[in-house]
């Protein structure tokens, strides 16, 4: 809706031949780059800051288990199923110390935990996970899977970064050269 608004802003200022329009455009613009511009250097500045403690404690404070209607649980359980693991660090974070465990104490683990067939995309065998048998869970954790995912696609989210900006910055260099023109 943002860069629909935008890009009807600059073409209406250009047609109209509206100085204040192409002005409102590029101060547009140009907020936009900034903070794309800050949120990157924060992203490079801060990025050895995200561990995964944060994410164990959040995860064993607000997990409730595979049938819970709360978005933090549905999230987790998408992750789990899409990258196939199990918990922030491995299966053992559903242990003592977890909202799931005081809500689930006689279950080790969620369903999400349990290896899926490849084809079907069922758990190989639900009660075999569920009682721990090793041979049917996800031992690894989401945290390094999503690392190690996000190490292999780093220069194309850098690549898609530096095309946004450059084009931002064609768009305010044409917005100057059309205000420019207008008497």
């Amino acid at each position: 809706v943002i860069l629909f608004f935008l890009g009807f802003l600059g073409c209406w200022g250009a047609i109209r031949e509206s100085k204040q329009l192409l002005m409102t455009f590029l101060l547009l613009i140009l907020i936009i780059f900034l903070l794309e511009l800050v949120a990157a250097v924060l992203a490079l500045v801060f990025r050895k800051q995200i561990r995964e403690d944060y994410f164990l404690k959040e995860l064993q404070m607000k997990y409730k288990g595979d049938n819970s209607t709360d978005t933090f649980s549905k999230t987790w359980n998408a992750i789990m199923m899409d990258f196939s693991c199990c918990g922030v660090i491995g299966p053992r974070d559903f242990g003592q110390n977890s909202t799931f465990h005081e809500l689930f104490p006689n279950i080790l683990l969620p369903e999400a935990c349990c290896q899926k067939n490849s084809i079907s995309l069922v758990s190989r065998d639900k009660n075999r996970c569920l009682q721990g048998d090793a041979d049917y869970i996800n031992n690894k954790g989401c945290f390094s899977m999503i690392a190690e995912n996000f190490r292999n696609y780093v220069h194309l989210i850098g690549a898609f970064s530096i095309i946004v900006l450059l084009i931002e910055l064609g768009a305010m260099a044409f917005t100057i050269f059309v205000y420019r023109t207008y008497n």
